[in-house]
């Protein structure tokens, strides 16, 4: 439900950037100043990235495209996925700030070398909020991918149920090595 919730708060904001843009838009033609409307994008470089659990750190690019004469930031969150933060990656969260000019800063994510097998793992980092007049537009969240350099026996998937009166449970071993 949480997610759903974010999804939808997060079309909203999508919607009223472009309504405020187009809104700058027609007053700037109104008042002859088309610069009162060119505002800064920010994304993602790259939608996906792959890194090794042995590689200690994935870097993220966050670009930031358009108007580039005055200072903007956007916040920056990681969120598990298949990978759970301080087994898998270290969470990390915070400020990106572009000064006038600058276009390109990273995101370092630790990521942890746990010595299981327990195959690849995924997690996401989402930019949010913002500010300078920026908006953020389609590549609003990265998604890594963990490629496991264990080799061994592992549950597929991780966890398993079963109901008492079921009787049986079928239970899928899978040798990872994903290195």
């Amino acid at each position: 439900m949480v997610r759903g919730v974010f999804g939808l708060r997060r079309a909203s904001l999508a919607i009223r950037s472009r309504l405020a843009r187009i809104g700058l838009l027609v007053l700037g033609l109104l008042m002859g100043e088309p610069r009162l409307w060119a505002g800064s994008t920010i994304q993602f470089a790259n939608l996906s990235t792959k890194v090794s659990e042995e590689a200690g750190s994935v870097t993220l690019i966050v670009q930031r495209l358009d108007d580039t004469s005055s200072a903007v930031s956007v916040n920056f969150t990681s969120t598990n996925g298949t990978a759970i933060a301080e087994l898998k990656y270290t969470a990390v969260s915070g400020t990106l700030t572009f000064a006038a000019g600058n276009t390109n800063q990273a995101i370092v994510v630790p990521i942890i070398n746990d010595g299981f097998a327990d195959g690849t793992k995924s997690f996401q980092v989402i930019l949010s909020d913002p500010t300078g007049g920026a908006v953020l537009e389609n590549r609003w969240k990265a998604s890594v991918q963990i490629i496991d350099n264990d080799p061994g026996l592992g549950f597929a998937p991780d966890y398993y149920a079963v109901l008492d009166n079921e009787g049986a449970l079928n239970v899928t071993v899978r040798q990872y090595n994903d290195a």
